[in-house]
């Protein structure tokens, strides 16, 4: 069968879209699975206020290229198009979002013209529901710079009972920073990034989706603990690899533990400032070479 194809040349309006998935329902049958389903935004030059106004929100020093988590915001548009398609089987509220990885193969600068691609296909069967992964990569003048992998989870309506699987030891870090999660920057991050899913915006929002307060977007905590570690990830040839484990509810005050490696990687977490609730873990590798 061949692949849906969606051609942008402008990022798609995220309201409408919105608006769109409140209403959609969905699901696999047992044989199905999601079909392939591609989108393209055409080669579209950096806006260097918008990226000015995402450094601050997330934490990052002005630089003459834009973050590696940036990319992900210029696809997000892409991202909402093909999750709310007619072609795409699953109903996009209520997905989790568990998994992302980044490689940036080379840090992109404020002055390109990056094309942008995205695309689903196929899913795996888990203990908790179906999960996918959602791709995008950049190309400036038809090399890609920049690749990034979502893992989602579409949750089953009544799992398996069967044993969690045992949470490996964590590594005895010795580098410790905090910050504050401020009450407003789900809404903040959701003006520079357009993920205005309503979870992440206030209370009472997230309250009509079973959330006692709202939370944190997991890429606003993958971004700022890019800004934090950025001698890490601010180079050509690495990967920022992040599993989101437990929601950041806003405000809250987070750790972030990390310790670096021998061939001058880091392994980190994003935890409670007491430690006691981990929210995220992850690692910054290098793949020159």
């Amino acid at each position: 069968m061949s692949a849906t194809q969606l051609q942008f040349d402008s990022a798609p309006a995220i309201l409408p879209i919105f608006a769109k998935a409140a209403l959609a329902s969905g699901g696999l049958s047992d044989s199905g699975t999601i079909p392939r389903i591609e989108a393209t935004l055409a080669a579209t030059p950096i806006d260097a206020q918008a990226v000015a106004k995402y450094n601050k929100v997330c934490g990052f020093a002005r630089s003459q290229h834009v973050p590696i988590t940036y990319p992900h915001a210029l696809a997000f548009p892409l991202h909402m198009a093909l999750l709310t398609h007619d072609d795409f089987p699953l109903k996009l509220l209520g997905l989790v979002h568990m998994r992302n990885r980044i490689e940036q193969i080379k840090q992109i600068p404020l002055d390109a013209t990056p094309e942008i691609s995205a695309w689903v296909e196929g899913h795996r069967d888990v203990r908790l529901g179906k999960e996918f992964d959602l791709h995008t990569q950049a190309s400036i003048d038809g090399e890609v710079v920049w690749r990034s992998v979502s893992t989602n989870l579409s949750r089953a309506k009544n799992p398996p009972r069967s044993d969690k699987p045992a949470e490996p030891e964590p590594p005895a870090f010795d580098q410790h920073t905090y910050w504050k999660a401020a009450g407003n920057i789900g809404r903040r991050y959701a003006r520079v990034a357009g993920d205005v899913n309503p979870i992440h915006l206030t209370m009472l929002s997230a309250k009509l989706f079973g959330f006692k307060r709202a939370i944190a977007h997991g890429m606003w905590s993958k971004a700022r603990t890019a800004a934090a570690l950025r001698e890490f990830g601010g180079r050509d040839g690495v990967a920022m690899e992040v599993a989101f484990r437990k929601p950041v509810f806003l405000p809250s005050k987070v750790r972030l533990d990390f310790l670096t490696t021998d061939d001058g990687g880091v392994v980190f977490q994003l935890a409670k400032s007491k430690g006691d609730i981990v929210h995220m873990t992850g690692t910054i590798t290098s793949t020159a070479g």
